[in-house]
């Protein structure tokens, strides 16, 4: 926008605040995004940072219409690098990121600064100020060090994976740096996770952090356990994986465990598994979700209830969602108009060998059999109780159907090989034969299914207090032929927790379950995210140090 545009809005601004939420108010209007960047340097020389940053400019104009007080993008979808060398692609497209408590505006940048701001950095700056909205980003950031000394890369800088956020005023307001790097290589890492928070002027205060934090204590558990944070915005570029770690499958029991409201939003690129975006309510279930087999563009936008000493008095009305798609005329990486999906998503999968298993007893006429059964895996004993019913009327032969296994798990597990955790697993998942070898995966849409199997069943896990432990309900249905495999809604499981146990439960029988599993994470016994390569080697030297001073 012009200077002059600029000014305007300035003067007009008091005349239009009564379209943001007031403190006062039991809700607020939040919007989440699932965006497909730029990666490549356009014809005319534009950078992929400057492409995507014009894009992001394009969903802020759009929520604007509805009023929105704060969006969050994704991770790893802006500043993107253009050069095929990795020394100079690994902070060619990073910017210095001001401290928050300078309040610095970088919109209002001088062209002679000598720590000028990434051009990416300053638009979406000049946005919230333009737009009147807090924008959260993710961007890549650069820190001047002193070269080859104390970890410090030959280039001079250390760079991070972080998230941003400005205010309606275009200042920045929060500055967090990833601290569970899912590998990448050339990213740096701080000393320890630090919970990072800010406030907003319509009464509600929000924690971040990004994708791989997700599956650890610090800083994700701390922000809500420990400093009693009710909302989090969360950007993600995540790697599906089945039967537990499917996008939006992660993001619900995440949202439900902790019952905040979790503002997600998803880099999209389905070639290697990445999307996922929605808006989650806590305990009240999702709003709306957001995967996609193709590449997309989404705006979602929905009212939020505030949630005040504990409680919300609000429920999800869906009458003020609203969603966006973006065609390839408004943004150049939307597929085209003719694109169809094809139901086929590329993802993971989960190594099951060491966990006890056993194949669910299905009747072999029209008809239902009940039992309890009980599995155990080192030490951890699941209880099941099973409903399973068999209709061989609608099976045709030579179609495919999902089997389903009962599972057990209680040790560390990989996080495909980037971490590893102390995870507790009971319940179900579907297999796409009676070996375990085949759990985890999906019929392919080509294949002529019946769903033959409908199950009611009920867990129950045992807990031990003594142990810093945090149970989620993981669900995923499959719905629907060319649908991406989305979670269950709350309405239609329980889950309790108490003292001594865990109980999840179907609400009815069901013919389309593909994950019905308690987790708990176990952070007394945790492991830890992949530690940056340098830090790996400092560690061997002072073993190495001990070993021969002994």
């Amino acid at each position: 926008m012009t200077l002059l545009w600029r000014i305007i809005l300035v003067i007009l601004c008091p005349l239009v605040t009564y379209q943001h939420s007031l403190p006062s108010l039991p809700s607020y209007i939040g919007a989440v995004v699932e965006y497909t960047p730029v990666t490549k340097k356009s014809e005319d020389g534009r950078s992929p940072g400057d492409a995507n940053a014009d894009n992001y400019l394009k969903f802020i104009k759009k929520a604007k219409e509805r009023l929105v007080d704060i969006i969050v993008f994704p991770e790893s979808s802006l500043s993107l690098p253009s050069s095929d060398n990795k020394t100079i692609a690994r902070s060619e497209a990073a910017s210095y990121i001001p401290d928050p408590k300078d309040n610095v505006v970088p919109c209002h940048q001088k062209q002679d600064d000598p720590k000028k701001f990434a051009s990416s950095l300053a638009k979406l700056s000049c946005g919230a100020l333009d737009y009147q909205m807090y924008v959260v980003i993710n961007h890549r950031e650069k820190v001047d060090c002193q070269a080859n000394t104390d970890g410090c890369p030959a280039d001079g800088f250390l760079i991070y994976n972080t998230h941003v956020t400005f205010d309606r005023k275009g200042r920045v307001i929060s500055r967090y740096r990833k601290y569970n790097l899912f590998g990448e290589l050339g990213t740096n890492r701080t000393a320890w996770a630090e919970p990072t928070v800010f406030d907003t002027d319509f009464g509600v205060r929000f924690g971040q952090f990004i994708c791989f934090d997700i599956l650890f204590e610090s800083p994700a558990v701390n922000l809500t356990r420990d400093l009693g944070v009710t909302d989090i915005v969360y950007s993600v570029h995540w790697y599906s994986e089945l039967p537990y770690a499917f996008n939006n499958e992660v993001q619900a029991a995440w949202a439900y465990a902790t019952d905040t409201n979790f503002l997600v939003s998803g880099h999209n690129n389905p070639v290697t598994g990445s999307g996922g975006s929605g808006i989650f309510i806590g305990r009240q279930g999702h709003a709306h979700t957001v995967s996609r087999d193709l590449p997309a563009n989404v705006l979602v936008v929905s009212e939020i209830p505030k949630k005040i000493n504990g409680k919300r008095t609000l429920a999800i009305d869906r009458s003020k969602l609203y969603t966006y798609e973006f065609d390839r005329s408004e943004i150049s990486t939307s597929p085209e108009a003719t694109a169809q999906p094809s139901g086929h998503y590329f993802y993971r999968t989960t190594d099951l060998s060491n966990y006890t298993s056993e194949l669910i007893v299905t009747p072999e006429k029209n008809d239902e059999t009940h039992y309890s059964k009980r599995l155990c895996n080192h030490g951890l004993c699941c209880d099941f109780e099973l409903r399973v019913g068999f209709s061989k009327s609608i099976f045709e032969p030579g179609s495919a159907y999902y089997r389903y296994r009962l599972v057990a798990f209680n040790d560390q597990m990989s996080f495909a090989g980037r971490g590893s955790g102390r995870t507790q697993i009971c319940g179900v998942i579907a297999c796409l034969n009676e070996t375990i070898d085949s759990c985890g995966r999906l019929l392919e849409p080509s294949e002529k299914m019946a769903l033959p199997i409908k199950l009611e069943v009920d867990i129950k896990v045992p807990i031990n207090r003594d142990e810093r432990t945090v149970f989620l309900p993981v669900t995923l249905q499959r719905s629907g032929p060319v649908s991406s495999p989305l979670p269950l809604n709350v309405s239609e499981f329980k889950f309790v927790e108490d003292n001594e146990r865990v109980e999840m439960g179907l609400r009815k029988a069901r013919d389309d379950l593909l994950t019905f599993v308690v987790i708990g994470r176990n952070f007394g016994r945790n492991g830890a995210a992949g530690l940056p390569i340098f830090s790996v080697v400092i560690v061997l030297m002072v073993l190495a140090s001990l070993v021969l001073a002994y």
